[in-house]
């Protein structure tokens, strides 16, 4: 499903609704994904292997975005579920949608940085060395973006991903690697480390 959506992003003009429209899917398999993840690692399946191929997927879909972008793709799906709700027919008063929204807005905000750590601690306890790899670079890119230059820096330093990288012969692991270096530099930038980046 992870590759079909990625696929049929690349098919839809980056300039349509439908793209947009697409773009909403995100949401529904980043909780597939977290559901499926879920009962790979649960005890009755106990299958850790495949929970971190999905801890790694989830990630991916997650460590690019903003906490502001991540309000917004929050609040368009909460306004496409309740124009279905509307059509629908069902009633919901204003004050209680509201309420709802300003907590659950306030709970993402918070969580993202935490799910992100959450999804990487796992897969660096059951992951692949690929994979080990791949949340690394993704929790240091996700630290960059936010101007957590030092946390995304002792990362960086500890892993000796900067060694590694160019033997590895991955291609994709490689553009990685370089965008969260760009990304890393941009932070200490926008802090004014002007040294450092």
């Amino acid at each position: 499903l992870d590759e079909e959506y990625n696929k049929s992003l690349q098919r839809i003009s980056p300039h349509s609704i439908d793209y947009v429209m697409r773009l909403r899917d995100e949401v529904k398999l980043v909780e597939l994904l977290a559901t499926y993840q879920k009962y790979f690692s649960s005890e009755r399946v106990n299958s850790q292997e495949e929970a971190a191929t999905l801890a790694e997927l989830k990630v991916e879909h997650l460590y690019y975005r903003h906490d502001s972008i991540v309000m917004q793709v929050a609040q368009a799906s909460e306004a496409a579920e309740e124009a279905k709700e509307a059509a629908a027919g069902e009633e919901v008063t204003e004050n209680e949608d509201k309420a709802e929204e300003a907590a659950e807005g306030q709970v993402e905000m918070a969580s993202m940085a935490d799910q992100i750590a959450e999804l990487c601690m796992f897969i660096y306890t059951s992951g692949s060395d690929r994979q080990k790899t791949r949340a690394m670079l993704c929790h240091i890119y996700h630290h960059a973006i936010h101007d957590r230059f030092l946390e995304a820096r002792d990362l960086l330093l500890m892993s000796h991903l900067q060694e590694t990288i160019p033997v590895t012969g991955d291609i994709s692991t490689m553009i990685l690697f370089n965008r969260t270096m760009v990304t890393l530099g941009l932070a200490a930038f926008r802090l004014g480390k002007i040294w450092d980046a």
